[in-house]
């Protein structure tokens, strides 16, 4: 418990480097590109930024602090709970990995050439290096037997649609297992698998189809159905979503000093913080007037 308090003083004093709407309103309004960068260092990303500054890869000074937050987890010893907190990037991750070696197949294959680190999430609780051990060196460390366990259903396997589903299935059960008898911890992830599962369902059902699979949801499917654009549905339930699981981890960790609700809620909004600012920097590249970019952000949560 000790460890876990200590994780949550060292992320209260990283909360006022969560992006603000004055700090965004800045960012949109720098005169140029370079001076947008800049506002990074405020942001938790000094180092990161410095770091990258000759090219102002941006995406890499972002990728690199979501990163160095991730690694609180292990600092103090609580490893366990961040594959609850990154279980949709493993997911992602595994799935990538699937398909590159299902695209390589027959092909002489090595880290170097089978996948990029930039393609790969560098914040969930599978490591580039591990994944890379585990799928193609067939070589897994002990801490991670679970994934050996995980190749090998995958194996049995015979189309990528029954991969996709199995990783899915047992990544999600892994961390279920992990959360034990917090309600919170299974509360968090009900609510991962839900945003999930509706993403993916929104692309092929109609709003009567998808009240019915989620009748809890009614009115929340209500909202974003009222709209006939199939991609103006996705934008506004990834929005809409993204309330409620703010709203969700806010309410969850406010006054409390020694609970995961904390770590979480800080994770969540730097992880939702970053997609932010990698739109707002890419927009300030582009030319994109400010004007025409705060009209984008409107709905913008923080």
């Amino acid at each position: 418990m000790s460890q876990l308090i200590h994780a949550v003083a060292r992320i209260r004093a990283m909360e006022s480097e969560l992006l603000t709407q004055n700090s965004a309103n800045r960012m949109i309004s720098a005169s140029s590109f370079e001076s947008a960068y800049a506002v990074l260092d405020e942001l938790g990303y000094a180092k990161e930024s410095s770091s990258f500054r000759d090219t102002y890869n941006y995406e890499g000074a972002i990728e690199a602090g979501l990163f160095q937050t991730s690694q609180i987890f292990k600092a103090f010893g609580i490893e366990s709970v961040q594959k609850i907190l990154t279980v949709v990037f493993d997911i992602q991750n595994i799935i990538l990995y699937i398909k590159a070696l299902d695209k390589h197949k027959g092909s002489d294959i090595n880290s170097e050439n089978l996948l990029d680190a930039s393609e790969v999430i560098s914040y969930g609780y599978y490591s580039k290096e591990v994944l890379d051990n585990a799928f193609i060196n067939k070589s897994i460390n002990a801490v991670y037997s679970e994934l050996s366990d995980l190749i090998k259903k995958i194996d049995t396997c015979e189309t990528l649609s029954e991969k996709e589903d199995m990783v899915e299935s047992e990544l999600f059960s892994s961390a279920i297992k992990s959360a034990g008898k917090n309600k919170f911890l299974l509360s968090f992830l009900s609510r991962i698998q839900f945003n999930k599962s509706i993403k993916e369902d929104i692309l092929i059902d109609s709003a009567e189809v998808l009240e019915k699979k989620y009748p809890e949801y009614k009115e929340l499917i209500t909202r974003v159905c009222k709209n006939t654009s199939k991609q103006r549905q996705i934008v506004d339930l990834e929005i809409l979503l993204d309330e409620e699981m703010v709203s969700f981890l806010k309410k969850e960790s406010a006054g409390n000093i020694d609970g995961f609700e904390v770590l979480f809620s800080f994770f969540w909004r730097k992880e939702r913080n970053s997609r932010v600012i990698r739109s707002i920097l890419l927009a300030k590249k582009s030319g994109i007037s400010p004007e025409l970019i705060k009209a984008d952000f409107d709905a913008f949560i923080f």
